[in-house]
C-alpha cells in the first residue's frame, strides 16, 4: 500500500500502515485519488523538524477529510489513530497534522530530522518515505522567512497510487476528476517553483565562475570584518617572492647578493623570532617590477643555498598592508602610494625592512631634493646611501623636517578640516611618549643585546621623529586630523543620550500614580534609554502591586510594551528577566507582545542564569504565552548546564512553568536530579507552599516521570506544614497533582486540605436541616449492576487518559552519572524519589490513568510566594469547583464531613447556573463518586445547565455526561430500594430500637440515606456525635423517606429522557468525533432512556466502530456497545457483529464478571450464536470468575451459554453449580440457574452415571429444594 508523490524537489514514495490507521490511510488515499493534493504548497518547512502540506489554500487553515467532501461539514474531521509502538524516530515519518486531537482533515506533514520524541503519540502516523530521501534532504535546505513558508514555492505536482487496499465509497465517483488537473502558478509575493535566475541563461563555466568570484569577495568582506585583513580589496604584491627552507645562517644580505641578478632588490627580509632573533628559515624578497620578480621565480626555485635546497613562490602574505594601513589609514597617502608602487614604507614590500633598504631609505631622504620614499628612484637612492648615525638631536630635527617635506610634496594642501596642534618637547618626548616595542627587527648572530637593544632605541625614535609634522623651534608638532563630522555628531548624540538616559532613570522612582507614569511615557518614551525603560516597566509593576491600586489606563501598557520591544536589541539577560516579570506583575496579556519579547530574548537564552531563566519562564506561562519548541528547548539546555548550583525554589518554578506549557524534558536523567535536589529541600524544609504546589503542578503533566510514593509523602508532609500559605485553590490544584500521580493522601492530610479549601466557599458554614434536599448521601460506592433489564453504567473513565510509560529504574551509566554530580552515592542510587520501585510506580501511574482527568482545569497563578491571608481569599470559581468535585471522587481514605458537603452543595447551587459544560460534568462524576448525590434544587439547576450546554458540548463531554446521568440513576434507584426496605423492617418490628442502634442497624442493612451518613459520621469520631449532626439526620431522615423515590420520578420525568433526546441530536459528533467507548457509552445512556435511534443511525454508528478497532477499542467499550444494541433491539449487519466479537475475544480476559455476563446477556438478546472458538474463551473467562459473580451476573451467565447450547464439561458444570449453591440465589434466579444446568448436560450427566450422587447433583438438588419452596419463603423475591 503506497502512493507516489511527485514534488517540485522530486519524487517520494510513502509506505502506508494501512493495519494501525486504517481511517487516515484511507483518507490519504482518497484524496489522492481525487487529485485532491495536485499543486499544494509546503507551507511550512521547518528546518530539522517538519515540511507541512495538504492545504489547497496554501495558507495552512484549510483542507478537508474526504469524509467532509462526500458527507458534508460535519463529516470534516476524522478522529486520532495513535499507536504507541510508532515513534517520529527517523526522516520521512509522515503523520496527520492536525488541529487538536481528533481534528485530521487532510493536511500531514513529514519529519526532517531524527528522534522528534515531541511528536509521540500526539498525532496520527500513518506513513512513512520509503524512498525520495535525497528529496527530503532538498526540502529540509529550502531557504524560508520568518515563518517557515519556503521563499521559493514548492508544490506537489501529482499523486499516483501504487496500490490501494479501500473500497471506493458510492459518493466517491462524482469526486474523481476525469483527468489530472494541470499547474496552476499563482504569481504573488513568491517566486514559482519554474522561476530561474536570469543569469543562468549563460554558459555554465560562466556562472561558475562569477559564482567563485563573489563567494571570494564575500570572504574577504567577512576576513576585513573579523580583522584578518585591512580591506576587503587588498591583494597581495605581485612583485614579492616567498622563500622558505632556508638555512638558519642564510643572512638577508645574502639573499639579496644572491637574487640582485635578477633585478633590482627593493627588500628583502627574513622573519625571525621576536625574542632570540633566531632565523625561522623564511623570508621575503621584494623587486621592483614584475618581470624580475617572475624571472627569480623560474630560476631560483628548487636551488642549493647554503646547502639546504630552498622553496620559492610567489608571496601571498598581505602584512605590509597592515603596517601601511596602522601608519596612514585605509585612505593615507603614503600608504596609498606605497602600495600602488608595491613597496613597503620602507622602499620595499615585505613586512621588515632590511638593513640595506630599511635603514638607508630615511637617510637619503634627509639629502636636499630626495625622492619620495616608495618610488623607484626613492628605492635606488636609499640602496646607494650610507647608513646614518642616529644620535644627536641636530640629525633628529632634520630628519622631521626632511620628512615635513616629503609629506607636504605629496599631501593635499586644501585638506579641509580643523587640525590640533599638539607640541611635544624635545628633551621630554622620549619620556612621555609612550612606545612599545615589538622586536628587535635587525637581530643578527654574534651582535651583543646592548646593541641590538641600543639599534631598537635608534630606529623607534627615527619613526617617532619621522612622523612630526613639522619642527618650530625645540618642538616637534603633531597636527591630529579630527572625526569626521558625521561621526563626531553620532558621539556627540550617544553621549547626550546615556546623559539625559541618567537624568530621567532618576526621575522614574518619584513616579506615584498611572497618570504619572503615563505622562512620562508620552514625553520621555521614545528617546528613553533602555535602563530607563526597563526601571519604568519596574516601576509599573510597584503600581499594579500596590493594595487597593486602580487598573491602568487603555492603552498605557500595550504603549510601555512597545517602547520596551523597540529598546530590546539593546537589553541584556538581566533586562529581559526584569521586564518579564514587570509585564506580568502588570497583567498584560497581549501574545503578540511575549511572541516578539520571547524572540527578542531568544539569544540571550543562553546568557541567562537560573533565576533569570526561571523568571522569564514563569512570567510566559502565568500570562499563558507557550513559546516555540526550540526555544523551550533552549531553555532546557540551560537549565540542565546550571541545575547542580540552582536553588530549589527556582526549581519549582522551572518545572512549574514547563508543565503549563505541556513540554516534557527529554532526559530522565535530568528530572532524577530535580527530584533528589527538591528531595533534600523538603528535608531542611526550605520550600514555601505555593512552591510545593508548583513543584507537584509541573511533575504531574509528565507522566514519563511520575515520582513514587515515598518522594509524594515526603511532598505530602512538607506540604501539611504549609497548607496555610496556601490558598484555597492553590490546595485544589495540589490535591489534582497529587491524585493525577496515583498518591492517596492519609485521612488527617485530606481533611487538613478540605479544612482549607472549605475558606474559599462563598457560603461556607454548617448547613441545617435543608442540607439533605442538595446532597442525597448512599452508603456504598454505587455502579449500577446491569443485567437483562438494568442498566449499563461503566466504570468512571476506564479509557481515559493513557497511562504514560511506567517509569523503569535508573542504569548503570546514569546511576555514575548521578554519583558524580552528588555526594552521596547510595543517595544517587536509590534515587530515594526516582523511579527505582518501577512496579509501584507503574501501578500508582495506571490507578491514576484509569480514572482519565477533570475536563475542568483551575486558573494556577505564577506570582507570589507568601502565605496566602485570611482577608484576601476569594471564593472557588467554577472550574476550581469542577476539579475539586472531580478529586473527590477519587479519595479512597476519606469522607468529608456533613457540614462540609453542605457548604460545597450551596457553593454549587449559587455558581451552576453560569458553569461551563466541563464543570456541570465534573461536577455531576464527581459526586456520584463520593456516594453524594445531588438531589433537590440542586439536582434540578445541574441537569437544567447541562441541558442547555449539550448543544456545545463535545465527544468525551457526551460520554461523561451519559456516565454521570447513569450512575445518578442507579444511585437513586438504590436509595428508594434502601427507603422501601427500612419502612417494611420498621413495620414487621415489635418495638424501635434506641436511636444509636437504630442509626447503626440503617447503615449496615438499609434505612434512609442520612441516617446512614450520621452513623458513619459518628463511627469516625469514634462514638462521640455533636447534638448538630443528631438534629440534622432526624431531618435528614424525614425528609428522604419518602424523597429518594420522588427525586428518582422527577429524575425520570423531567431531566432523563430531554437530556437524552439532546443528546441523540448531535449526531454529527457521536458517528463522526466520538471514539468507540465514547459511542458506546452515549448509545447505553440513550437505550437506557427508552428512546429509539433511527436504524440508519444505529447501522452508521456500528459501521464507525468497527472502522477503529483496528486502533485498539477496549474490550468494555465492545461489551458496553453490544449491551446497548440489546437494548435498542437493533441487530447489525452479521459481517460487523464478527468484527465486535473478534476485537471483544482479544480481551476477554481483561473483563470483569458483570461484563462476561452483560456481554453473553446481549448476544442471546440479538439472537447470535458465536462461533465454537469464542465460546471456549468466554466459558474459560466464565469459569476463572464464576466464584466472583453475584447472583444476578451468573444467573444472566448461564442463561446465555444454555441459550447457545454451549456443551460444556463434567468440571465446568460442578464448578458453576458450586458457585451458584453460594451465590444465595432468589427463587427466581434458582429457576433459572436449574434450567440452563439441565439444558448444558447436567440430566445427561446423572443418566450416563458419572457422578452419581456427587457434588454436582448435590448442588442442583439444593437449587432444586431452593425453587420448590413457597413464594413466601423465598429471600428477596
Amino acid at each position: 500500500m503506497a502512493v507516489l508523490l511527485e514534488t517540485s524537489k522530486g519524487d517520494l514514495v510513502v509506505d502506508l500502515f494501512v493495519d494501525e490507521a486504517p481511517t487516515a490511510c484511507k483518507n490519504f488515499l482518497k484524496l489522492c485519488k481525487i487529485k485532491y493534493y495536485n499543486n499544494c504548497l509546503f507551507h511550512n518547512v521547518q528546518r530539522n523538524f517538519i515540511a507541512q502540506t495538504g492545504d489547497p489554500s496554501g495558507t495552512g487553515k484549510g483542507g478537508d477529510s474526504v469524509f467532509g467532501l462526500m458527507y458534508g461539514g460535519q463529516a470534516r474531521f476524522f478522529d486520532d489513530e495513535i499507536t504507541p509502538k510508532r515513534k517520529h524516530e527517523a526522516r520521512g515519518c509522515v503523520g496527520m497534522a492536525s488541529a487538536g486531537p481528533g481534528l485530521n482533515a487532510s493536511q500531514f506533514y513529514i519529519t526532517l530530522g531524527d528522534a522528534l520524541d515531541s511528536l509521540d503519540e500526539r498525532h496520527t502516523l500513518f506513513g512513512r518515505v520509503s524512498e525520495g530521501l535525497d528529496v527530503l534532504e532538498a526540502l529540509n535546505e529550502a531557504p524560508v522567512d520568518g515563518a517557515g513558508r519556503p521563499l521559493q514555492n514548492i508544490r506537489i505536482r501529482h499523486t499516483i497510487l501504487l496500490d490501494d487496499p479501500f473500497d471506493d465509497p458510492p459518493q466517491l465517483a462524482d469526486l474523481v476528476p476525469d483527468a489530472s488537473p494541470p499547474p496552476t502558478f499563482e504569481h504573488g509575493d513568491r517566486l514559482e517553483e519554474d522561476w530561474v535566475p536570469a543569469e543562468d541563461a549563460r554558459p555554465e563555466e560562466e556562472v561558475e565562475a562569477e559564482a567563485r568570484k563573489a563567494e571570494a569577495a564575500n570572504r574577504a568582506v567577512v576576513l576585513e570584518m573579523i580583522g584578518d585583513l585591512p580591506e576587503a580589496d587588498a591583494k597581495p604584491p605581485s612583485n614579492m617572492l616567498f622563500v622558505c627552507k632556508l638555512n638558519p645562517v642564510t643572512t638577508e644580505e645574502d639573499l639579496e647578493i644572491i637574487f640582485g641578478r635578477f633585478g633590482t632588490v627593493t627588500s628583502c627580509d627574513i622573519i625571525r623570532d621576536f625574542k632570540t632573533g633566531d632565523s625561522l628559515c623564511y623570508g621575503f624578497v621584494g623587486f621592483d617590477g614584475e618581470p624580475a620578480c617572475e624571472a627569480a621565480y623560474f630560476k631560483m626555485n628548487n636551488v642549493l643555498v647554503d646547502d639546504r635546497r630552498i622553496k620559492v613562490d610567489f608571496s601571498q602574505s598581505v602584512s605590509h598592508i597592515w603596517r601601511q594601513f596602522k601608519r596612514a589609514g585605509k585612505a593615507g597617502g603614503d600608504a596609498r602610494l606605497a602600495l600602488d608602487a608595491g613597496g613597503g614604507p620602507g622602499g620595499g614590500g615585505g613586512g621588515r625592512t632590511s638593513a640595506a633598504a630599511g635603514v638607508a631609505a630615511p637617510a637619503a631622504a634627509l639629502t636636499a631634493g630626495a625622492a619620495p620614499a616608495g618610488t623607484a628612484a626613492g628605492a635606488a637612492a636609499a640602496r646607494d646611501s650610507p647608513r646614518p648615525s642616529w644620535g644627536p638631536p641636530a640629525a633628529m630635527r632634520a630628519a622631521a623636517a626632511a620628512a615635513q617635506q616629503r609629506r607636504a610634496a605629496g599631501a593635499d594642501a586644501g585638506a579641509a578640516g580643523a587640525r590640533q596642534t599638539v607640541l611635544a618637547r624635545r628633551s621630554g618626548a622620549r619620556g612621555r611618549c609612550a612606545i612599545v616595542a615589538r622586536g628587535v627587527r635587525k637581530a643578527k648572530q654574534g651582535v651583543p643585546r646592548r646593541e641590538l637593544q641600543q639599534a631598537a632605541k635608534h630606529e623607534y625614535l627615527k619613526q617617532f621623529y619621522e612622523s612630526a609634522d613639522r619642527v618650530e623651534a625645540d618642538h616637534l608638532v603633531y597636527e591630529l586630523k579630527p572625526a569626521s563630522p558625521r561621526l563626531r555628531a553620532e558621539q556627540d548624540a550617544a553621549a547626550a543620550a546615556a546623559l539625559a538616559g541618567r537624568g530621567l532613570a532618576a526621575r522614574i522612582p518619584a513616579i506615584a500614580s498611572w497618570a504619572e507614569l503615563d505622562a512620562f511615557l508620552e514625553a520621555h518614551g521614545a528617546a528613553a534609554h533602555f535602563g530607563a525603560l526597563t526601571a519604568l516597566a519596574g516601576r509599573a509593576a510597584a503600581l499594579a502591586g500596590a493594595r487597593g491600586a486602580a487598573p491602568p489606563p487603555d492603552g498605557l501598557l500595550p504603549r510601555l510594551g512597545a517602547a520596551l520591544l523597540g529598546a530590546s536589541s539593546w537589553f541584556q539577560a538581566s533586562h529581559f528577566a526584569a521586564v518579564a516579570d514587570a509585564m506580568r506583575a502588570c497583567g498584560l496579556a497581549d501574545a503578540a507582545f511575549w511572541d516578539e519579547l520571547a524572540a527578542a530574548a531568544e539569544h540571550k537564552v543562553g546568557a541567562l542564569s537560573f533565576p533569570q531563566l526561571t523568571t522569564v519562564l514563569c512570567a510566559l506561562a502565568t500570562v499563558g504565552f507557550t513559546p516555540p519548541l526550540e526555544w523551550v528547548e533552549r531553555s532546557y539546555r540551560q537549565a540542565a548546564k546550571h541545575l547542580h548550583a540552582a536553588d530549589p525554589r527556582d526549581v519549582c518554578g522551572v518545572m512549574w512553568a514547563w508543565g503549563e506549557m505541556g513540554y516534557t524534558p527529554r532526559d530522565r536523567l535530568f528530572i532524577n536530579q530535580v527530584k533528589i535536589i527538591t528531595r533534600r529541600a523538603f528535608d531542611a524544609g526550605r520550600l514555601s507552599g505555593p512552591q510545593l504546589a508548583r513543584l507537584a503542578h509541573g511533575l504531574a503533566r509528565m507522566p514519563r516521570y511520575a515520582p513514587n510514593a515515598g518522594w509524594l509523602a515526603a511532598l505530602a508532609r512538607q506540604a501539611a506544614r504549609r497548607l496555610d500559605e496556601l490558598a484555597p485553590e492553590t490546595v485544589v490544584d495540589l490535591l489534582l497533582s497529587l491524585l493525577a500521580l496515583g498518591f492517596q493522601p492519609t485521612e488527617a492530610w485530606t481533611a487538613a486540605a478540605l479544612g482549607r479549601v472549605a475558606q474559599g466557599f462563598g457560603s461556607a458554614g454548617d448547613g441545617d436541616g435543608n442540607d439533605a434536599v442538595l446532597l442525597l448521601e448512599l452508603p456504598d460506592p454505587l455502579r449500577t449492576q446491569q443485567g437483562p433489564a438494568g442498566v449499563q453504567a461503566p466504570g468512571l473513565l476506564a479509557d481515559g487518559a493513557a497511562a504514560g510509560d511506567a517509569p523503569n529504574g535508573a542504569g548503570p551509566r546514569e546511576l555514575a552519572q548521578l554519583a558524580q554530580l552528588f555526594d552521596d552515592a547510595a543517595e544517587a542510587e536509590a534515587l530515594g524519589e526516582g523511579e527505582a520501585d518501577g512496579e509501584a510506580a507503574a501501578a500508582a501511574a495506571a490507578a491514576a490513568a484509569e480514572s482519565g482527568q477533570p475536563l475542568s482545569q483551575p486558573a494556577q497563578a505564577g506570582a507570589g510566594d507568601g502565605p496566602a491571608q485570611p482577608d484576601e481569599q476569594p471564593p472557588l470559581s467554577a472550574e476550581q469547583l469542577g476539579v475539586l468535585c472531580w478529586c473527590l471522587g477519587r479519595l479512597s481514605r476519606l469522607s468529608p464531613p456533613h457540614g462540609w458537603t453542605a457548604a460545597l452543595a450551596r457553593e454549587l447551587l449559587r455558581q451552576c447556573g453560569s458553569a461551563p459544560a466541563e464543570v456541570v460534568v465534573d461536577v455531576l462524576l464527581g459526586l456520584v463518586a463520593t456516594r453524594r448525590l445531588p438531589v433537590g434544587a440542586l439536582q434540578a439547576a445541574l441537569l437544567a445547565r447541562a441541558l442547555e450546554l449539550v448543544p456545545s458540548m463535545g465527544a468525551e463531554q457526551l460520554r461523561r455526561l451519559c456516565i454521570a446521568l447513569a450512575d445518578l440513576e442507579g444511585g437513586l434507584k438504590a436509595a428508594a430500594a434502601a427507603d422501601a426496605a427500612a419502612a417494611s423492617q420498621q413495620q414487621r418490628a415489635p418495638e424501635p430500637a434506641p436511636a444509636p442502634v437504630a442509626a447503626a442497624q440503617a447503615g449496615g442493612g438499609g434505612g434512609s440515606a442520612a441516617a446512614r451518613g450520621g452513623a458513619r459520621r459518628r463511627s469516625r469520631c469514634g462514638g462521640r456525635s455533636e447534638a448538630r449532626d443528631g438534629g440534622g439526620d432526624a431531618a435528614g431522615s424525614a425528609a428522604a423517606a419518602g424523597g429518594a423515590a420522588a427525586w428518582l420520578a422527577a429524575f425520570r420525568e423531567q431531566h432523563k429522557a430531554a437530556l437524552a433526546e439532546a443528546v441523540t441530536h448531535r449526531q454529527g459528533i457521536i458517528l463522526w468525533q466520538s471514539s468507540t467507548a465514547q459511542l458506546a457509552d452515549v448509545l447505553a445512556f440513550v437505550a437506557a432512556s427508552g428512546l429509539k435511534p433511527s436504524a440508519e443511525f444505529l447501522a452508521t454508528g456500528v459501521g464507525r466502530a468497527v472502522d477503529k478497532l483496528p486502533a485498539g477499542a477496549p474490550a468494555p467499550a465492545v461489551v458496553t456497545l453490544l449491551w446497548a444494541l440489546a437494548r435498542l433491539g437493533f441487530k447489525p449487519h452479521p459481517a460487523l457483529l464478527h468484527a465486535l466479537l473478534a476485537a471483544l475475544q482479544r480481551g476477554l480476559h481483561l473483563l470483569s464478571s458483570r461484563q462476561l455476563a452483560d456481554a453473553g446477556w446481549a448476544l442471546c438478546t440479538l439472537k447470535h450464536r458465536p462461533g465454537a472458538a469464542w465460546l471456549g474463551v468466554y466459558m474459560q473467562q466464565v469459569a476463572s470468575k464464576a466464584g466472583l459473580m453475584e447472583q444476578q451476573a451468573l444467573t444472566d451467565t448461564l442463561w446465555a451459554l444454555a441459550c447457545f447450547a454451549a456443551q460444556p464439561d463434567r468440571e465446568w458444570l460442578k464448578r458453576a453449580a458450586g458457585a451458584a449453591a453460594r451465590a444465595g440465589l432468589s427463587r427466581r434466579n434458582a429457576a433459572v440457574v436449574v434450567w440452563a444446568l439441565q439444558q448444558l448436560g447436567f440430566d445427561a450427566l446423572v443418566r450416563g452415571g458419572a457422578e452419581p450422587g456427587g457434588e454436582l447433583e448435590g448442588a442442583v438438588s439444593a437449587l432444586a429444594a431452593l425453587v420448590a419452596q413457597p413464594e413466601a419463603g423465598a429471600a428477596g423475591a
